[in-house]
């Protein structure tokens, strides 16, 4: 869905000889054979290949060599795949302000033609990362990532979808800053992504929707406390909608929301004001399924203490809500001696 430029090999002595044309090239053989050596089950094994590759991934040329192993699945294997994208997270910082704005730029395609390519879940997610470090200076002069992101939101494969909204949820810091920080961008940006994050909500997809609920979480958490909050308050009922809805299916999806509803409730976001009696239904739902985990059933109570700390008296006044309150807690009382429940009495 998105077509990037090849990198030049590292075996291609071209590709940044103007770091250090004295020095000789670090090859993707190099790397192959001490990331291949990591993922042995010998401990001494694997301490002699770190010892051998931690000077090599201080030559900036190694950033060409991972990205060569990484996306290479003929050649390397799933686990070293993995390996060479953690150390490239580690390293692409600390070496991506030495290269010409002509490397860049193929390192940055490189990175999209990666995660347009590569089949392996685990390897896709270091490469978002990867992604994530470079956002933080790369945002304002990356178009081909937002127009990756935006193709990619809009795939057939449920993979590709999945992809765009990882990336969203690793970008969600970067993006909150720029968007508090400039007004204007703000303008021009919270419309897009929002309307990233709706179409991302509303995917039928279990694994679609969790990474959507975890991008609108995160960003939603972000800007908790902020006006630019409310570019985006209309995606609370959303993310509770696919929290319900992947209850049985990803929990991770219900923490992420209740953490979200924790740190809205805490700021006294009207985005949880104005939606009080569906929020506590939803957590009082949570709070009362006993195939949840318990720390899931804390969470939903810690934010139902909240609730009532905050607007007790709203909650008082919503039919029935002291009663199911209470019924619940009756309930967990008497059927488990690890109760939620005593979150509401700290």
């Amino acid at each position: 869905f998105l077509r990037a430029t090849k990198l030049i090999s590292p075996t291609d002595q071209i590709f940044l000889r103007a770091v250090h044309p004295n020095k000789a090239a670090v090859t993707m053989a190099d790397f192959s054979t001490l990331l291949t050596a990591l993922t042995q089950p010998d401990t001494n094994v694997i301490r002699q290949a770190e010892a051998s590759i931690k000077p090599m991934l201080k030559d900036p040329r190694c950033v060409a060599a991972l990205l060569e192993i990484v996306g290479n699945p003929a050649a390397q294997n799933a686990g070293v795949r993995h390996i060479g994208a953690i150390l490239l997270r580690k390293r692409i910082s600390s070496h991506y302000s030495k290269f010409d704005a002509g490397t860049q730029t193929q390192v940055k395609a490189k990175l999209l033609e990666i995660l347009q390519t590569e089949s392996e879940r685990s390897v896709r997610k270091g490469i978002i990362g990867v992604v994530g470090i470079l956002t933080k200076t790369e945002l304002a002069t990356w178009p081909e990532l937002f127009t990756f992101i935006g193709q990619a939101t809009q795939h057939e494969s449920a993979d590709a979808r999945e992809i765009g909204f990882l990336l969203l949820e690793e970008m969600s810091e970067v993006l909150g800053t720029a968007m508090e920080t400039d007004d204007e961008q703000c303008k021009s940006m919270a419309p897009q992504i929002n309307s990233l994050l709706e179409r991302g909500l509303a995917d039928n997809d279990a694994k679609v929707g969790a990474a959507s609920v975890r991008a609108a979480g995160s960003l939603l958490s972000f800007l908790a406390e902020t006006p630019q909050m409310d570019y985006f308050k209309g995606l609370l009922s959303g993310v509770i909608g696919v929290a319900d809805r992947l209850k049985g299916v990803s929990e991770d999806a219900v923490g992420v929301t209740l953490d979200v509803l924790y740190d809205l409730t805490l700021s006294g976001c009207s985005s949880v004001m104005d939606n009080i009696e569906p929020v506590l239904a939803w957590t009082l739902s949570v709070l009362t399924t006993n195939d949840l985990e318990i720390n899931l059933r804390d969470s939903a109570a810690l934010v139902i203490a909240q609730l009532c700390e905050i607007r007790g008296k709203t909650v008082c006044k919503i039919p029935n809500a002291v009663q199911n309150i209470l019924a619940a807690l009756y309930t967990i009382i008497e059927s488990t001696p690890e109760s939620a429940a005593g979150a509401l009495f700290e």
